[in-house]
């Protein structure tokens, strides 16, 4: 009996369009996005295991239905911010209110907006020199990686305010204008959410950088990893490390307990040819216990 294992899906959401104030900054290149995507962007999402899924169809843009098809069922939405495209921020819009994972990136040219820019967001070179095209498709790939290891099923977006109640599938068949409404009227009704837990959440990211190091410093002997040798990236409540890819033996037990000395519980763990990282999230008694502090500040 043959089992058809399916690789797990990537949409890209891009811009597509090469508007004409732009082609200049491009070098000339009428299409430059569709370069990028199939220079870049397809070539990194099949190096990191996903099956990539293009925003176009036939030679032709995807009509919305199918967009919003891929939004809701891809196991991974690669999003590139650059340039503001509207259409894009309303896809990660869509992405974002079910609370599925996605991985941001913009180009060296793009400033992020400041709601996104506390968010790790990988920057690509977008001159496309082939001597350099190796080296993007590799850091993108391994970006794609930490950030389904981050993301842990969810979305970053969504977890750095700490909400909890995602939005009804949206209806493929039905028009973009409902589909639109429908979710501005469920993002309005979740602003409150989001107020109340403004004032926590910036209380942890503004501790963030003593609690990640005495974190960071407490797990590294339980892998054999040098101290001081890590990088991090903190979201709302949850911490991801990223070690040298050369730990040594990695005492599971001896993590977990360390984890949970420091309030956090060992969510997943995992090693690439770029890292070894754990992706850990705040027990539910330090998360209580930062809520009180917060309300009495």
């Amino acid at each position: 009996m043959t089992v058809d294992v399916r690789k797990p899906r990537c949409f890209i959401a891009m811009p597509i369009t090469t508007r004409a104030d732009d082609v200049g900054r491009f070098d000339g290149d009428s299409d430059h996005w569709i370069h990028v995507m199939e220079t870049i962007f397809v070539p990194a999402v099949e190096k990191a295991g996903y099956e990539a899924i293009r925003p176009v169809t036939q030679g032709s843009h995807m009509i919305h239905g199918e967009i919003i098809k891929h939004l809701s069922t891809a196991d991974m939405v690669l999003c590139d911010l650059s340039t503001h495209n509207p259409n894009v921020f309303f896809e990660l819009g869509v992405r974002t209110s079910l609370n599925k994972p996605v991985a941001l990136v913009r180009d060296e040219h793009t400033t992020l907006p400041f709601d996104t820019s506390g968010l790790n967001t990988h920057e690509y070179d977008s001159s496309l020199r082939g001597w350099s095209v190796g080296e993007q498709v590799s850091k993108l790939a391994a970006h794609l990686r930490a950030s389904e290891a981050s993301c842990a099923g969810t979305n970053p977006l969504w977890r750095h305010f700490g909400l909890t109640i995602t939005a009804a599938q949206p209806d493929p068949e039905g028009s973009i204008t409902d589909a639109k409404l429908q979710l501005i009227q469920e993002d309005l009704s979740s602003l409150k959410r989001v107020i109340a837990t403004a004032a926590i959440r910036s209380s942890a990211v503004a501790n963030a950088p003593a609690v990640v190091q005495f974190l960071a410093e407490g797990l590294a002997p339980f892998i054999g990893a040098p101290l001081l040798s890590y990088s991090f990236y903190k979201d709302g409540f949850d911490i991801s490390l990223f070690y040298p890819p050369t730990v040594g033996d990695v005492d599971t037990e001896g993590l977990t307990e360390e984890a949970r000395s420091h309030g956090y519980e060992l969510v997943r763990l995992g090693r690439s040819d770029e890292n070894f990282w754990l992706s850990l999230d705040e027990t539910d008694n330090l998360r209580r216990n930062r809520a009180t502090s917060a309300l009495h500040e």
